[in-house]
Formats: structure tokens, C-alpha cells, sequence
């Protein structure tokens, strides 16, 4: 069977193309952490990350976009972040599955990941859970000290 999503390194095309397309709980979850547009948001994020990949859909269309940031913590946490567009609901089902082929890449080179997702946004905390993420109580976090759920994925040394 042909995978229908592909990951590919980010381009600033593809940055702007999502920032266009963002859905409107990543919109508030970029204005909820620092205050940011959509478009600022995601160039910041993909200057201070070691990688970035944007996820293409049928025709070579963004669906998302992630990394991980460029510092890893003194307890050797790397910070992830992903952030989509609206059309990416209409490939949840491969969308997940591609997330489940590539998480074993990611974990080879970053065996402890975590991430802080808006409170309110159910949708992404699911997700967060489906991979195997340990969700935190919500606590405030970034510029305004908006209610984020820290979450953490572990994977055990090989």
C-alpha cells in the first residue's frame, strides 16, 4: 500500500502555506504561549530547531509542521511542537498512522520528549495521548500564564 503522507524537511514555503491554513485552536494556542501570530510562531519554531519536517498530504500539500528545539534541557528533555492546518482532520486516519511509522526514527535520536499543549485543546491532548505521552495537570505557561498540560514521551534505552 502507498503511503499517501509524506515527511519532508521545511521549507519557508511551507511555513507560510500553513500559517495561511492554521486551524483556529493552534491560532489560540500561539497567542495563548507567547503571543504570537500564526506566521511568527512557526518561524521562530523552525529557526531554534536541530529539525523540522513538514508533513505533505495528497498533491504535496502542507498538513503540519514539527521539530525539535535546538536546546535539550539538563535533564536531557528535547521539546517538541507540532502545528497544522485545517485540512489536516481530513486525513486524520493516515495522519496517525504516519505519526506511528515515524515515532520509532524520532526516539532513536531522542529518547525523552516533551511538549506543553493549550489546556483547552482537546483534540491535540488525545493525540498526545494516543502516542503514548504522559499528560500533566494544566499549569500556566509562557508569556501570559495561560493553562498548558505539559506532556512527556519516554521511550525505554534499547
Amino acid at each position: 500500500m502507498a503511503r499517501l503522507l509524506e515527511m519532508v524537511p521545511t521549507t519557508g514555503w511551507h511555513l507560510r502555506f500553513i500559517a495561511e491554513c492554521f486551524r483556529p485552536e493552534e491560532r489560540l494556542e500561539c497567542q495563548a504561549s507567547w503571543g504570537e501570530e500564526p506566521l511568527v510562531a512557526l518561524t521562530r519554531s523552525w529557526l531554534f530547531s536541530m529539525e523540522a519536517h513538514t508533513c505533505l498530504g495528497p498533491y504535496a500539500t502542507p498538513l503540519c509542521v514539527w521539530g525539535i528545539n535546538e536546546e535539550i534541557s539538563p535533564d536531557d528533555w528535547a521539546e517538541f511542537w507540532l502545528l497544522g492546518t485545517t485540512d489536516i482532520l481530513k486525513h486524520k486516519i493516515a495522519f496517525l498512522r504516519t505519526c506511528r511509522d515515524y515515532m520509532p526514527l524520532v526516539a532513536a535520536k531522542y529518547p525523552r520528549l516533551r511538549s506543553h499543549i493549550d489546556a483547552r485543546y482537546d483534540l491535540s491532548l488525545r493525540w498526545a495521548k494516543w502516542l503514548g505521552c504522559e499528560i500533566c495537570a494544566p499549569a500556566p505557561f509562557g508569556k501570559n500564564g495561560a493553562l498548558f498540560c505539559e506532556v512527556r514521551l519516554e521511550w525505554a534505552a534499547q
